[in-house]
């Protein structure tokens, strides 16, 4: 089950929607351009990531509201950040509405419908691996539920950035690598280049470079790399895609959260 940490984009919701609004319009293309210290009048977002934070910016710039950014900076956490964060989890929000009103949304990970009290009861590892520790995700229905209410532009618009971002292309930070060093410490193998499914996001093609000096390759990942069959480890600053993700993000971004929900997904 995918965790998602609080994200510092949330926060913005919990200020007032006092942007002004103005006709949503479509955005023709993503600005993704530096972000410097500045006043703001109109509004500000923060993120773990520039490439978030632009997109955010940018719906803010092109007419829409705090809602709008952050379900678009959100998404795109989900893309460059899938360690913590992404359409597999849930979240929360609070928002404080023009007209000083406040709504707390609960859109944390929920229980499958067969769930009881008891279920893990002489089975705690139960609760953690396997299929009954898996919760249903929440984060689409509950972003597209912010932007239903309290959203201005179209939310096939407010997607594009993560998308973009997604198939495109974002630069490797050293908290991924953190991340990447973490996951494959102490397996006797190395599943994120061995495996295709997830090579072809974090090893392409290359030589071979392990990002733990205490993971060994296995016979099979040597024999691999001997016929230049194998990728290696995306590196800090280097340019990784997430092109399937994109195309999930895309059918949400065409037919809604239901797409996640009820859809071919």
């Amino acid at each position: 089950m995918e965790r998602l940490a609080p994200l510092l984009a949330k926060l913005l919701l919990a200020a007032s929607f006092h942007h002004a609004v103005s006709q949503a319009r479509a955005v023709p293309e993503v600005i993704l351009g530096p972000v410097t210290a500045a006043d703001a009048s109109a509004g500000a977002i923060a993120t773990e990531s520039i490439e978030c934070s632009s997109i955010g910016r940018d719906l803010l710039a092109r007419g829409g509201n705090a809602a709008d950014a952050l379900v678009g900076a959100t998404f795109c956490v989900g893309v460059i950040g899938m360690y913590h964060s992404g359409i597999g989890g849930g979240g929360f929000a609070l928002v404080r509405d023009t007209d000083g009103s406040y709504e707390a949304i609960d859109f944390r990970e929920a229980a499958g419908a067969a769930a009881s009290e008891d279920m893990f009861q002489g089975n705690v590892a139960g609760s953690v691996y396997g299929g009954l520790a898996v919760a249903v995700p929440s984060e689409v229905r509950g972003l597209g539920y912010i932007h239903d209410k309290y959203g201005a532009l179209p939310w096939k618009t407010v997607m594009q950035g993560a998308i973009h971002v997604a198939r495109d292309g974002f630069k490797v930070s050293e908290d991924l690598i953190h991340y990447i060093n973490r996951t494959v410490e102490g397996r006797p193998s190395n599943f994120l280049v061995e495996d295709p499914n997830w090579a072809q996001d974090f090893a392409p093609k290359g030589e071979i470079v392990f990002a733990h000096e205490d993971v060994q390759p296995s016979l099979m990942m040597q024999m691999l790399t001997a016929v230049g069959e194998i990728g290696r480890l995306v590196q800090v600053g280097e340019t990784m895609t997430r092109k399937r993700y994109a195309d999930t993000l895309e059918k949400i971004a065409n037919h809604g959260p239901d797409a996640f929900y009820t859809g071919d997904l």
